[in-house]
């Protein structure tokens, strides 16, 4: 095939490109940068421990599920029930600890017989409580999402992967890696993996995570399409720069690679009591910056009624809560 031929095919599926993406995230900001998930492609959601990386990626998949995708969802740490759990409180708003308790009000007891009464037989989550060493090999997985006819697969997460006790874990996640990135081609879906940060590499420095800090082998950094940084700066203890303190709603994701594509840092509200994440109102420096009318009231950085119920029962997080964020802030953090 000539250039000339090619570029006009080329040209011919650039146009016949949709206006959103086929596997949007389901955050404004951070399907603006990454849009969406790729198919035939491996995507990483990097963070320390506790950071809500699991919580990232279910609500990934919970999203893709609502838009009509059959979604893989394998977790290496949770059973069924306990992924069935999250998902009743974050479609159904129930608190966590409530959950936890069983102390269930008669308006969440019937909201939950409502959602479980109106969900299909045929449910778009597709999940497998395996122990690590089922999913060590990769023919393993192939067989869950030829089985299941899957769109789009997520593991969590690839350091719980141990195939061959006996070696090193740089080289069987380098493998593994490799392994997953062909079975996105093959199967033509995208492929999202969690990963664990190096310890070392953060505390040194009080700041959101980096590429390098990837633990385990650099191939995990190769071989991603993309990788998503996420970073829940109030379970870091981290400060703004002004020395005020972050709300328990402030979170991070930071889009550190992006193949093809842009990178940046996308914020949003975290709702940890129910492992839930919502878009960020705009400010109105950022209304200006983007060329639009400013002329609106100046909105919060956090929903007020958020505030006062979300269950932290801190009266520093309502204060910071109401605060406004100037444009950019945050990214000094980076």
């Amino acid at each position: 095939m000539t250039i000339k031929s090619l570029s006009g095919e080329v040209l011919k599926d650039i146009l016949s490109r949709s206006s959103t993406p086929e596997f949007p995230i389901g955050l404004r900001d951070v399907d603006d940068i990454l849009w969406g998930l790729k198919r035939g492609k491996i995507h990483c959601v990097a963070g320390r421990t506790s950071m809500g990386k699991s919580s990232v990626m279910f609500y990934m998949a919970n999203h893709l599920i609502k838009l009509g995708k059959k979604v893989g969802f394998l977790n290496l740490e949770m059973t069924n029930r306990e992924i069935i759990e999250r998902m009743f409180c974050m479609d159904c708003g129930i608190s966590n600890a409530k959950m936890i308790k069983g102390s269930l009000s008669e308006e969440e007891r019937y909201a939950l017989e409502e959602y479980i009464g109106t969900m299909p037989e045929e449910h778009g989550l597709v999940t497998q409580d395996r122990l690590d060493g089922d999913w060590g090999d990769v023919g393993n997985i192939k067989k869950f999402v030829h089985t299941n006819k899957i769109d789009c697969l997520f593991l969590d997460y690839i350091q719980m992967i141990r195939a061959n006790p006996n070696q090193q874990e740089r080289i069987q996640l380098g493998q593994f890696s490799v392994d997953l990135d062909r079975l996105a081609k093959e199967y033509n879906i995208p492929v999202v993996y969690g990963s664990q940060m190096n310890r070392a590499s953060v505390e040194a420095n009080d700041e959101i995570p980096r590429l390098t800090g990837l633990r385990g082998s650099g191939v995990l950094e190769e071989n991603a399409h993309a990788v998503m940084i996420v970073h829940w700066y109030w379970k870091a203890m981290m400060k703004r720069k002004d020395g005020s303190e972050y709300a328990p709603s402030d979170y991070a994701i930071y889009i550190a690679k992006n193949r093809g594509g842009r990178t940046g840092l996308a914020t949003v509200n975290f709702m940890p009591e129910c492992y839930n994440f919502s878009d960020r109102q705009k400010t109105v420096s950022e209304t200006i910056w983007e060329g639009k009318d400013a002329n609106q009231t100046r909105p919060t950085d956090v929903n007020k009624e958020h505030a006062n119920n979300t269950g932290y029962d801190d009266p520093k997080y309502r204060r910071v809560g109401q605060k406004q964020v100037s444009l950019g802030e945050g990214l000094g953090e980076l």
